[in-house]
């Protein structure tokens, strides 16, 4: 096993194991066992899935956001890579808008990414590398603090950066074409496959995302789209019709509208 093998093996071993206790309180979880799986492959697809939750607010801003690639943002986000989970429930880091999980260089302190053709927003706009950059730049505006930021502390030369929305950009984040992306960091990390699963590396469109408003109304590369959403109340997901299944390693997309209804109260169960 070489060192690439080894230190992503670590990944699965121990990175998956501590995002995986990250998910917030106000993150809604779309199932990620085996069993859910099994069921979610026989289902046919169609109809509407109503999920009740004691939640009663999720940020739909991926800049904002801790969800993880199992949780609500998962349904409306794709990432460079993402988990797939086998049928004991271990994940694995596929490639997810990336071809595979990265192909590191100068010792692991350089990850190369190259994107799948034919990958489109909920508005019918390509995704490129750019759109990838500039969801992670984002990350870094003072006004979109409080997301993950596992990356933060790995992308070279980002110390001080405070956002794209000033006119700046990331040196350390290469785009050399519409499909490359290439992240410099400030020493080898073998886990950075794991990393770029967060919704961090969620691709959003410049000039179409305010910091302030892009949550309302959040233009999205998952399978689904934001129809609705009122805090304490419900957010409905409807089909991003621009989705490509063929393109998507893990979402099955079965029902044609998700609602998830907020603040539900969970009864007491009265013993026998």
């Amino acid at each position: 096993m070489g060192t690439r093998q080894v230190l992503l093996a670590a990944g699965a071993a121990v990175l998956a194991t501590s995002l995986a206790a990250c998910g917030g309180a106000n993150d809604f979880s779309t199932g990620s066992s085996s069993a859910t799986a099994a069921a979610a492959s026989a289902a046919q697809k169609g109809g509407t899935l109503t999920i009740l939750t004691s939640a009663t607010t999720v940020n739909l801003d991926p800049a904002k956001s801790w969800n993880l690639a199992t949780t609500t943002l998962g349904l409306l986000d794709r990432r460079l890579t993402t988990w797939k989970v086998d049928p004991t429930g271990d994940p694995q880091v596929v490639g997810d808008l990336a071809t595979d999980a990265g192909t590191p260089s100068d010792d692991g302190k350089t990850w190369t990414y190259t994107l799948k053709d034919g990958l489109k927003f909920s508005d019918g706009s390509p995704i490129t590398s750019a759109d990838v950059k500039y969801g992670i730049e984002r990350t870094y505006t003072p006004e979109l603090a409080g997301g993950i930021g596992y990356h933060k502390a790995l992308i070279a030369d980002s110390d001080n950066y405070k956002g794209p929305y000033d006119g700046k950009e990331l040196s350390s984040i290469e785009t050399p074409d519409a499909k490359t992306v290439v992240f410099h960091l400030n020493r080898a990390y073998g886990d950075w496959p794991w990393i770029v699963s967060t919704t961090a590396t969620a691709p959003v469109p410049e000039g179409k995302a305010p910091a302030d408003t892009f949550a309302n109304a959040p233009i999205t590369s998952g399978p689904y789209k934001v129809d609705s959403y009122t805090a304490g109340g419900e957010l409905v997901l409807s089909r991003n019709e621009n989705w490509d299944a063929s393109t998507d390693p893990v979402r099955t997309a079965g029902p044609d509208k998700i609602v998830f209804k907020q603040g539900q109260s969970r009864p007491w169960r009265r013993r026998p």
